[in-house]
């Protein structure tokens, strides 16, 4: 039976579709990026198409940068290597939540194999959940899970399966050998050399000893791109040319109607779309290559001039302080903002410097809170994640008092509460000035969401319910007067909604009506004779009377 708090009357449960989120050997072994650990923070995974012989025959593979190491598809390997001494099977438990790996057999294609076209975007990868076997031996391999398929170090698959790997640093080239046996690193054969190469000389002048060029994830409303930037003093300088390519097609677009390196002077139009030329278009790729071959944790140290470069923007000109290296420019990114209005952010990231631009309107605020990656991402990219994460920030106005009220959730990390979980609530009068802030503890571990109602405010809490325990409570929705102090709860049990994982890629949703709060989110259910922890959506109504107390 639900066990309500002694105001509610009653919760009324229905159920909406189930999604089946299949695994098939045919998509990706293993968990989908959906069942993926939430825990588990997602990684960058860049898109690049490296040069691989197998055998002495040339292999179109796409692979992934992660952390400066090459991730190669599991199946794609299997296809590579199939009719060789070191073919192997390909199979997928769904029951286990395993990949099955044997030695010697034929593999059967399942479609998706080698086909050869390289991403042109950045993608999130997430660490896989699923263990790999081979001839019914466990392995301990790290795996990422990019787009429902599985990815792993190109020199951790050898090492299993006993296939040969080499650099040929004359071809640039990684070399499969299927005669052959695996060469640990610290062997004859080099160190990791399957993504961009980490080593290694250029013949570049001895670099300015505060000047890094480095891969960077930028973002923009229009999407994301992985693009050279400048760090100086560990100060982010940017290619126009860049920016130009990454606010294409938003309220910030521009256009370099003229470029002038001789006399090192910049032409913009804001309004209009930018296309890259041919000439910076070469100048990009020259930047990316020499990253390529040179980069060690995602930056290399190079020789940079500073300079003045002139900036007319719309009729207006400038002089901005700049840095020139191998015939690119770069200004301070904090120049372009206020050339352009628009501003740039760090992102919170794994890997490579991450930044987001967003506009800067003249007479708006920015109100103050930590932004995390992991919140920001649906909405800065143009190609959003397949799932949708849970929003920590929420804004509301009161009008019985004029304030606009910032609601943050500070959550658990890692599954611990820190010093810094809390529900924050910072209120602000009419002219933005900061009155107060208050905070409110969590009441169980995860955040599901915020919403305020006519007369009351609700936060919905959960916690995981993994040992799929009938009477262990899941979700809370806890009612608060205006001044966020406690008034009742409701508690959800897992027997009730068969939920092993509350707001699982989703978020939480709440409206009301009169005395009816109604509250939609979607959830992980108990696992069914299939063995697979399905999703389905989940909506229950909440019936509440008003008392003396109005409560």
């Amino acid at each position: 039976m639900m066990k309500n708090g002694k105001r509610w009357l009653f919760v009324i449960l229905s159920f909406g579709l189930v999604v089946s989120w299949l695994l098939s050997s045919a998509g990706g072994m293993g968990s989908s990026a959906l069942a993926a650990d939430r825990n588990n923070r997602p990684v960058y995974a860049i898109p690049y198409t490296p040069k691989v012989l197998v055998d002495g025959r040339q292999i179109n593979f796409v692979a992934y940068n992660i952390g400066n190491n090459g991730y190669f598809k599991l199946r794609d390997i299997a296809m590579a290597l199939s009719g060789t001494e070191k073919s192997f099977s390909v199979e997928w438990s769904g029951e286990r939540n395993a990949i099955m790996l044997t030695s010697g057999k034929p593999y059967k294609p399942q479609g998706g194999e080698l086909t050869g076209k390289s991403p042109d975007t950045i993608e999130f990868g997430d660490l896989s959940t699923s263990t790999v076997y081979l001839d019914g031996k466990k392995l301990e391999l790290t795996a990422y899970t990019i787009k429902g398929n599985n990815y792993f170090k190109l020199r951790d698959l050898a090492a299993a399966l006993d296939f040969g790997v080499t650099w040929d640093a004359a071809t640039q080239s990684v070399m499969i050998d299927s005669t052959a046996g695996y060469v640990p690193e610290g062997g004859t054969a080099p160190k990791d050399q399957t993504a961009p190469s980490q080593n290694g000389s250029s013949g570049e002048p001895s670099a300015h000893a505060n000047a890094k060029l480095a891969y960077s994830v930028l973002f923009s409303d229009s999407g994301r791109e992985a693009l050279p930037l400048l760090l100086v003093d560990d100060e982010p300088y940017l290619g126009v040319h860049d920016l130009a390519t990454l606010l294409s097609d938003t309220n910030r677009r521009f256009e370099i109607v003229r470029r002038d390196a001789k006399n090192r002077s910049y032409e913009l139009a804001t309004g209009r779309n930018f296309a890259i030329t041919g000439a910076e278009e070469e100048l990009r790729a020259k930047l990316i290559d020499f990253l390529d071959r040179n980069a060690k944790q995602w930056t290399v140290p190079v020789a940079a001039s500073k300079m003045t470069v002139t900036v007319m923007v719309d009729g207006v000109s400038r002089q901005v302080p700049a840095y020139e290296y191998n015939g690119a420019f770069f200004l301070h990114a904090r120049d372009l903002g206020h050339l352009l209005s628009v501003e740039l952010l760090p992102v919170e990231s794994v890997g490579a410097p991450a930044y987001r631009f967003v506009p800067n309107y003249p007479g708006t605020y920015r109100l103050g809170t930590e932004s995390t990656d992991y919140a920001v991402r649906n909405i800065l990219s143009a190609r959003p994640t397949r799932w949708a994460s849970i929003p920590q920030r929420y804004l509301y106005a009161d009008a019985s008092n004029q304030t606009l009220n910032l609601v943050t959730a500070y959550p658990w990390q890692e599954d611990v509460k820190t010093e810094d979980t809390a529900i924050e609530i910072r209120t602000y009068d009419r002219e933005m000035n900061l009155i107060s802030t208050k905070r409110v503890d969590f009441e169980l571990p995860i955040f599901g969401a915020f919403y305020a109602g006519e007369q009351y405010l609700y936060i919905a809490f959960g916690q995981k319910n993994l040992e799929e325990d009938d009477g262990k409570e899941v979700i809370r929705i806890v009612k608060y007067d205006r001044d966020f102090n406690r008034l009742s709860s409701v508690s959800v049990y897992g027997g009730e909604i068969y939920t092993i994982l509350p707001f699982d890629a989703g978020r939480g949703r709440m409206a009301e009506q009169g005395d009816t709060l109604v509250f939609h989110t979607s959830r992980e259910k108990y696992a069914t004779l299939d063995g697979v922890h399905h999703q389905m959506q989940l909506t229950f109504v909440i019936q509440y009377a008003h008392d003396a107390g109005g409560q």
